[in-house]
């Protein structure tokens, strides 16, 4: 009877090892998933936030003769561009704002503008050539820096008397003449 009870048992253990290794044979032992990787292209402007004002200022004869330091800014890193294509950078300004008491503006043309290692453009309310071109897209998050020079008229340009305020005695007065300057990201 104890060996009756003895297989009894072992067949019974036999059974449940038998449904247990068939239990863990069925199913799939892997999986899998579609992995998608959608990439949208991206562009981006900046103007460094600590030179959006630049003021080109002629204090002397010099200033009005040739490029000094007051009438021409090179400004490092002016611009920062993230694209993932080939692009370019146009730069457009309106005319000079009027000054009251002032019979006449210098045109907006006679300020120019250019990037490091590109050719200098002047500014106008349309652009016509690109201030910056690249053929490649930014390669890293950093973006590309772009290094951008103002520069006002020299060889006496500016000295119109048409150009300063007056007096009510007819003397001639510090003119400011302002604008905005606008970049604008061109994509290929």
């Amino acid at each position: 009877m104890r060996t009756k009870k003895f297989f009894l048992v072992a067949l019974l253990v036999t059974i449940g090892l038998v449904s247990v290794n068939s239990a863990k044979a069925q199913g799939n032992p892997t999986d899998h998933v579609a992995l998608k990787l959608i990439l949208n292209p991206v562009q981006s402007i900046t103007v460094n936030p600590a030179q959006k004002d630049v003021t080109l200022e002629y204090k002397g004869l010099d200033d009005y003769a040739t490029t000094t330091g007051n009438n021409s800014k090179f400004l490092a890193n002016h611009l920062t561009v993230f694209s993932t294509s080939k692009f370019s950078v146009e730069a457009t300004a309106p005319a000079f704002a009027d000054v009251e008491n002032a019979a006449s503006k210098p045109p907006i043309s006679s300020i120019t503008l250019q990037a490091k290692g590109q050719n200098a453009i002047s500014l106008g309310e349309t652009s016509t050539t690109p201030l910056y071109s690249s053929e490649n897209g930014s390669t890293t998050t950093e973006g590309t820096k772009i290094d951008v020079t103002y520069s006002g008229a020299t060889v006496n340009s500016y000295l119109n008397s048409d150009y300063f305020k007056k007096t009510s005695e007819g003397a001639s007065e510090v003119t400011t003449f302002t604008t905005t300057v606008t970049y604008t990201l061109i994509a290929g």
